[in-house]
């Protein structure tokens, strides 16, 4: 079955469209796009040997021919009470319709051998008539853990023939933060620069998030003016707020990242590749500007609100703003404040070299 469902996905490249294909049990990712609307190459088997993450595993690596969101939710994670839906929006306070909105999709537990919690995490648009399960795109990140990196993909209809929807490989964190500006311009690290996840909102109040702060009623399948697309289940069942997000996935995610970036920094024996320590059990961090550039440069964009409210809604013109208290300016304003530690052994007795 293998051989002919692989002749069906190279059929596809020259005009058969992949989604009408009859085989549904073996179609292995068999393509990568390097950018938004770039052509399509064939993923070598090298390149697929060295992909490992959870979405890999249980979706892409026999069944990438799934698009439909809840076909890949239950290939990832079949109990819908261990997933999670986030929304955001730079109007999120406002309910007016028809709009849309972003949703980002977490999942906890384990899948067989796979760990699901922070490992894995699907970004999709939807309106407020209705959550799509057939979604033009989808925006994806799975966590190898083996390798240390972030592999990021994406299905959507740029590049394939005929627009047929398809998954492809997009790349890796690997040396994400040493691409110039050129080499960004349609690619995932556009927006992640240094290759990690981001929530653009981290810490309190999430502004532009279903939160703590800003409550979304409209997606509240209760509320009088509640949105048609607050039927669906997903948000009667997995509708979570942003102080979440952050504090059970994201700052976790973050960590681990900059941990493994630290790790491996370190300076290597040339003889077994343990970490070099020196007699007074110092170990040398290698390229040490460049682990210290987001903590002096703005690299990536995590914004921060203050604390404290202005007294307008954000809706209002700006006449009606009359400024009633002191405004707290966030630290972060004046210092970057990456969020290190979580590599083995963490930073303790670290000597730092360019």
């Amino acid at each position: 079955m293998r051989s002919i469902c692989v002749w069906l996905v190279g059929l596809a490249l020259i005009g058969a469209p992949l989604a009408g294909s009859s085989c549904a049990e073996d179609i292995p990712l068999r393509f990568k796009q390097e950018r938004d609307s770039s052509p399509l190459q064939a993923l070598s088997a090298a390149e697929f040997a060295t992909l490992g993450d959870p979405l890999f595993n249980l979706v892409l690596k026999d069944k990438s021919h799934v698009t439909k969101l809840s076909e890949i939710e239950s290939l990832l994670q079949p109990e819908i009470a261990k997933r999670a839906t986030f929304v955001v929006d730079e109007r999120i306070a406002d309910p007016s319709r028809p709009s849309s909105r972003r949703a980002v999709i977490a999942f906890e537990g384990k899948n067989g051998e796979e760990s699901l919690h922070g490992n894995v995490m699907l970004s999709i648009a939807f309106s407020s008539e209705s959550f799509p399960d057939s979604a033009r795109s989808i925006e994806a990140w799975g966590w190898d853990n083996h390798r240390g990196r972030y592999n990021y993909y994406k299905m959507d209809g740029t590049g394939t023939p005929d627009g047929a929807r398809m998954w492809k490989f997009r790349g890796t964190s690997e040396d994400a933060d040493l691409l110039r500006p050129n080499e960004r311009k349609g690619t995932c690290f556009a927006c992640h620069v240094n290759g990690a996840p981001i929530m653009k909102e981290l810490f309190l109040p999430w502004n532009n998030w279903h939160s703590l702060s800003f409550g979304v009623t409209y997606l509240d399948e209760d509320a009088p003016s509640r949105w048609p697309v607050a039927g669906a289940e997903r948000f009667k069942k997995t509708l979570r707020q942003a102080e979440e997000l952050e504090a059970s996935f994201m700052v976790g995610t973050i960590r681990r990242f900059n941990g493994s970036r630290i790790n491996r920094a370190i300076k290597r024996r040339d003889d077994t590749g343990d970490r070099a320590t020196s007699a007074e059990g110092f170990q040398t961090i290698l390229e040490g500007r460049r682990l210290l550039r987001p903590l002096f440069e703005t690299t990536e964009v995590n914004l921060v609100s203050s604390r404290d409210k202005s007294g307008s809604h954000p809706f209002n013109p700006p006449t009606d703003f009359i400024p009633a208290k002191k405004i707290r300016w966030p630290g972060t304003l004046f210092l970057n404040a990456p969020l290190i530690g979580g590599g083995q052994g963490g930073t303790r007795g670290l000597g730092i070299t360019d």
